[in-house]
């Protein structure tokens, strides 16, 4: 949550994340070995894309540490466990967003929380499926 709120400030806002990419591009592919300059709109696209990518994986990374801090660490999932962990990571994608709204250099839009779902919701199923399959094999392996 805390690395989350970090880059909801002005740590995280578009320029940074374009510094950074270029300096992992010039570190890749040092300037003097290019074929070719590299062309600004396509590095722009690529660090919206890698931006909404880092925001779902973020989200997803969360209501998964969340799914697991309330199981307690038994081993059959508890619905109250994913239930909760959704709410609170959703509650959060709204509280951010409202955050960045405050931050001069970023914006939060409907849109943000849209995609943090998007992160949320796939975490979950696949948090899910795999507290289905370990079930499925413990029960397999009871009966050997």
């Amino acid at each position: 949550m805390s690395v989350l709120y970090l880059l909801s400030t002005d740590r995280g806002d578009f320029e940074n994340s374009l510094r950074l990419l270029n300096a992992a591009l010039d570190y890749w592919i040092p300037p003097a070995v290019r074929f070719a300059p590299v062309d600004q709109r396509l590095l722009l696209q690529v660090n919206v894309v890698l931006r909404n990518f880092a925001s779902v994986v973020g989200y997803g990374v969360l209501v998964v540490l969340m799914v697991r801090a309330f199981q307690y660490g038994q081993a059959r999932l508890k619905v109250v466990s994913a239930a909760a962990a959704f709410v609170l990571s959703a509650g959060y994608a709204v509280a951010e967003m409202l955050h960045r709204r405050e931050v001069p250099t970023r914006h939060g839009t409907l849109d943000d929380v849209r995609l943090n779902l998007i992160g949320i919701a796939v975490f979950l199923v696949g948090t899910l499926l795999f507290f289905g399959l370990k079930h499925v094999e413990r029960r397999l392996a009871q009966e050997d």
